[in-house]
């Protein structure tokens, strides 16, 4: 296999990760309710995630966040997604679009050499 079907095949399965979860993102917008949290805390996981606490119908729920940023703060106050169907069930909707955003940008970053490489290759840099 050489170099430049690496460079068509990576992307490839990159963008299908991304529209896989873009669709992810949607259903899960079609499914929740927006409203705001408060950090309340940081809770060692993998990394510091944010604890986040939120009121619905006058009731108290508390979840650990989806997403990190170094810009938050305990007290900061965020929009969160809860669910519909289940009001306990909330993720911070930063956090939705992060993961798309990753792996559409390294997508993107595989395709550049190949646009690069296919338009030296076709000579014509006449202005």
């Amino acid at each position: 296999m050489n170099g430049l079907a690496l460079y068509l095949i990576a992307p490839a399965i990159l963008l299908i990760v991304t529209l896989i979860l873009v669709r992810h993102a949607f259903k899960k917008l079609d499914n929740c309710l927006p409203t705001e949290g408060t950090i309340v805390r940081f809770q060692k996981t993998s990394s510091m995630m944010p604890v986040v606490s939120y009121n619905v119908d006058g009731v108290d729920y508390v979840f650990v966040g989806n997403y990190s940023s170094s810009r938050m703060r305990i007290g900061q106050s965020i929009k969160i997604l809860y669910s519909i169907d289940d009001h306990s069930k909330a993720t911070i909707k930063a956090g939705l679009y992060l993961a798309p955003i990753i792996t559409g940008g390294i997508a993107l970053l595989f395709l550049l050499p190949v646009i690069v490489m296919l338009v030296l290759a076709r000579g014509d840099f006449s202005l």
